[in-house]
């Protein structure tokens, strides 16, 4: 089954009045609904951390203007990464720079119909990493998600610990925005290709990356 563009329309980077929503519905995953980290009462108690100056925050919205989905981008910056409690990504790389972390991919647990939800996710974590440049890409994900990371152009690294997220996590890389996006063209329907490719590139200068 292939990723659709029909729902690109609904997802977009944050702006300043989505971030609480983007936070609120992290803060219910994690805390009331699996139970991941203590509940603290407020989003910024319970999940807040050092890395949020260096988040942005991709959202998808629902048609009754919802969000149902969100995606949480950690950018390089001089604290490191989320994921280095665990693993430092840097040494899975074969050159050295900037590492762009895709931390944390969320949708609501009463969203009927996940898989468009994913696929507009997918489309915007492509048109943020790409529009950035990124040449390292981590993440860190449970069992069930590794055949997803790896159709969208992720390596599995085989490096596996536990955590406090009750299921082990694994490495995995993307050594490039070029290879997740050749990646992601092809989880897309055929026919549905040339749209993806004018929302990652919205200016026509998609020979930057793709030619």
């Amino acid at each position: 089954m292939a990723f659709t563009t029909d729902y690109l329309k609904n997802v977009r980077i944050a702006r300043p009045e989505d971030v609480s929503d983007a936070l609120n519905l992290r803060y219910r995953h994690i805390c009331r609904w699996n139970r991941y980290l203590p509940d603290r009462g407020t989003p910024e108690l319970s999940i807040g951390d050092k890395f949020d100056p260096y988040t942005d925050y991709l959202v998808y919205r629902d048609e009754a203007n919802a969000v149902k989905g969100m995606v949480r981008m950690i950018r390089p910056n001089p604290l490191g990464f989320f994921m280095q409690q665990y693993v430092d990504p840097r040494a899975y790389f074969a050159t050295a720079g900037d590492v762009w972390e895709l931390s944390e991919l969320v949708i609501h647990k009463d969203e009927h119909d996940t898989f468009k939800v994913l696929g507009a996710l997918t489309a915007a974590v492509t048109r943020y990493l790409v529009r950035n440049e990124a040449e390292r890409i981590a993440s860190i994900s449970i069992k069930p998600i590794h055949k997803y990371m790896r159709r969208i152009g992720f390596i599995n690294t085989g490096v596996t610990f536990p955590t406090g997220w009750n299921q082990p996590m694994t490495l995995h890389v993307c050594p490039g925005s070029d290879r997740l996006l050749q990646h992601v063209l092809a989880v897309f329907s055929e026919d549905s290709r040339d749209d993806l490719l004018c929302f990652v590139f919205p200016h026509g200068d998609r020979q930057v990356v793709y030619g």
